[in-house]
């Protein structure tokens, strides 16, 4: 899905020149990853893939032979993934692990029709433990810090092999999900809710979405990470770290389909002693006491919604002595030095910023569209701009 410089997140991007286009204007990228880019983006893929083998392994006797197949078909996905990201990585070898899952996909072939998947199981241990093992393999070549695949027996301590492996279909299906783009909308459509649409993709209404995928779905995203996953009946929830930041994720189930539901902000950790900023969002507003920014630029805000839309906080540096509307225009993407997203009605969250603000001019915008106008107007346009300087 669409990456967003100011930053849409997951689904679309936007030009801090073009507000006009900024529902769906995709910032331009160079086709070659950098070598940090490349090795992150082969460790998230090799996660992925140890999730697939967390809910192979976790296959017990309430399953079908039919279930072990689909957990290949998963370990297949995952492992073309692994292959295609270790081309981008130098040294990076998927050899024995492609030998490997052969190995696994013939021992599952041979599964004989009347087999119990007791007998199923038992047959395909060692092909599945080869997969594991060059899994491994390349997770250690490529200095990877990423977690073990689990025995079948545990997912985490205490934690029963069928809770296992909901668990890894949840995380997968949020992958599967985020990784999304038009070429397969019909899996994206069927794993997102009416409110992820409307919330998070600002679309007017789910069929106004299907009926534009390349627009609404955009770009693919790229999952780092994902902790914290917990299961409370037909919802879950968990914590991921994707190309533009980190996210607290929402989903559901019906009809024992998993569905992403909601997407917001996380807030970031404010090292010990920095002076916290009352921020607070409205409609169409950013509230603030400038008296109270420290003079050394070293600050974080302590940032509240107290509107009834989703904003963001994205914060730019501009030319001193001309009028904001018209700084702003001479903004590029890269000059963005902060930016906290999807911040809930309600919600209240710390925003950190890498380093001390520099002497100069900073610009506070908001370019979420206007959800109560047909029109959906960004919030900048309604005037939810606002600054302060560093002297």
């Amino acid at each position: 899905m669409k990456r967003y410089i100011g930053r849409f997140g997951w689904f679309f991007g936007i030009s801090l020149v073009a507000i006009s286009a900024m529902l769906f204007a995709v910032a331009c990228e160079d086709d070659s990853p950098s070598l940090e880019e490349a090795q992150a983006a082969l460790c998230g893929d090799l996660e992925s893939l140890g999730a697939t083998l967390d809910a192979l392994s976790a296959i017990g006797s309430e399953a079908t032979v039919g279930d072990l197949q689909d957990a290949r078909d998963d370990v297949n996905e995952a492992v073309e993934e692994v292959q295609s990201s270790a081309e981008d990585v130098e040294d990076a070898s998927t050899d024995e692990l492609e030998s490997a899952y052969d190995e696994l996909d013939s021992a599952i072939n041979d599964i004989p029709e009347d087999a119990t998947i007791e007998d199923a199981v038992t047959g395909i241990e060692t092909a599945a433990a080869n997969v594991q093992t060059a899994w491994q393999a390349v997770v250690t070549e490529a200095e990877c810090e990423v977690e073990e695949p689990t025995p079948a027996e545990t997912a985490e301590e205490g934690t029963p092999a069928d809770e296992a492996a909901e668990i890894a279909e949840v995380e997968e299906t949020f992958t599967q999900t985020f990784e999304s783009d038009a070429t397969n909308a019909d899996y994206f459509f069927a794993h997102v809710t009416d409110n992820l649409i409307t919330t998070v993709l600002f679309a007017p209404s789910r069929a106004e979405c299907e009926a534009n995928p390349e627009e609404c779905i955009g770009e693919p995203g790229t999952v780092e990470s994902i902790e914290g996953t917990t299961i409370e009946g037909d919802t879950a929830s968990l914590t991921a770290t994707v190309d533009f930041g980190v996210f607290d994720v929402g989903m559901v189930q019906a009809d024992d389909v998993w569905m992403v539901d909601s997407f917001q902000a996380v807030s970031d950790e404010v090292a010990e002693g920095t002076p916290l900023v009352e921020l607070t969002l409205g409609e169409f507003v950013f509230g603030f006491d400038d008296t109270t920014i420290p003079a050394d630029g070293n600050f974080a805000f302590d940032v509240t919604n107290g509107g009834g839309q989703v904003h963001e906080v994205v914060v730019v540096p501009v030319a001193a002595d001309v009028p904001l509307e018209q700084a702003l225009e001479d903004v590029q993407e890269e000059d963005t030095v902060g930016f906290k997203l999807f911040i809930q009605p309600g919600q209240e969250v710390d925003m950190a910023f890498e380093q001390p603000f520099a002497p100069g001019r900073y610009a506070l915008v908001c370019f979420f569209p206007d959800t109560s106008s047909p029109e959906m107007t960004s919030h900048a346009e309604l005037g939810m701009v606002n600054e302060f300087t560093i002297q």
